[in-house]
């Protein structure tokens, strides 16, 4: 079977080395990674590679969902678009033609 259409996927790695203040209780969420994603996200945006609107950012953690929502609704640098944030479970069997997914955890090697 063949298809008319071309599927093309492209990767941007955002490597976030910032330390977060220490905390008696794990929180799952990094400042550092939402600066860094909507930094990135901003750029793509600029270049006209995608629309804001068919953007979904997802993240297995509901703190850096909330993060991430605050990040991108105090920053003017996608120029009032709306991107869509949600955790892994909230996004199930929805489709965006761009996904920007944070995975908030790195443990050292």
């Amino acid at each position: 079977m063949t298809s008319s259409s071309s599927i093309s996927a492209v990767v941007i790695c955002v490597e976030s080395t910032t330390v977060e203040p220490a905390d008696p209780a794990p929180q799952y969420a990094s400042y550092g990674e939402a600066e860094k994603l909507v930094e990135a996200l901003a750029q793509v945006v600029a270049s006209g590679g995608v629309v804001c609107a068919e953007v979904g950012l997802v993240t297995p953690y509901s703190a850096q969902a909330n993060l991430l929502q605050q990040t991108l609704g105090s920053s003017a640098r996608l120029g009032g678009g709306e991107v869509e944030v949600s955790s892994v479970d909230g996004f199930q069997g929805r489709e965006k033609e761009a996904i920007v997914f944070s995975a908030v955890r790195c443990n050292a090697a």
